[in-house]
């Protein structure tokens, strides 16, 4: 009875450890309660807290003219950097998210209630996105090495799950490919004429 008694407790032990190290995903930055965010560099956010009530806004402050791009984030979460490479692990950083509090802090605590989106400064010449201030010259890795972006130049980015598809997921558009103005009045010119097209057609 006695060897039944411990036996269950350490099961109860080991399965209240695994459930723990689950949540927390191992210590990586972003890792907390279940969600999945979608998102990128110019504040258009979404999130799906896993509980079938479906997508949700990411609210969001900052970004442009110098400002940073702040996500708030639905639940907390470790805080530190996650660094995005461009070409290869160590190779040329793009981005770097940073889940930290109010009060700055990205020592690996369980206490994260935003993400700050660095991004590289736009090229002389393109219409930079409101991330675009420029990576920090001080990191606080905690990403096992980081991740690097997939997809072609102009609408690439990444799928960050620090602790496996039971963990948060993160969904991040790096360079989503933004319409210049020119092409926006031609599209819009376009649309037009052909609204007026189909309305003549139909009149005769």
């Amino acid at each position: 009875m006695k060897i039944r008694l411990m036996l269950v407790m350490a099961s109860a032990l080991l399965l209240s450890f695994g459930s723990g190290t689950a949540r927390a995903g191992g210590g990586l930055a972003g890792s907390g309660d279940p969600f999945t965010a979608f998102f990128d560099e110019n504040g258009n956010g979404t999130y799906d807290p896993r509980d079938g009530t479906g997508l949700k806004p990411l609210p969001v402050f900052g970004g442009g003219g110098g400002a940073l791009l702040i996500y708030l984030l639905p639940s907390p979460v470790i805080t530190g950097d996650v660094r995005i490479w461009e070409d290869f692990l160590g190779g040329t950083l793009s981005d770097v998210l940073r889940f930290t509090n109010a009060n700055g802090d990205v020592d690996g605590g369980l206490n994260g209630d935003r993400m700050i989106v660095y991004s590289d400064l736009a090229a002389p010449g393109e219409i930079p996105d409101r991330a675009d201030v420029g990576i920090p010259t001080q990191l606080f890795p905690r990403d096992g090495g980081g991740i690097v972006e997939v997809g072609p130049e102009g609408n690439n980015g990444v799928v960050y799950s620090p602790g496996g598809p039971f963990d948060n997921i993160y969904h991040f558009t790096s360079d989503a490919a933004i319409p210049e103005p020119s092409s926006i009045i031609m599209l819009s010119l376009g649309a037009l004429g052909a609204a007026g097209y189909i309305r003549r057609r139909t009149r005769v």
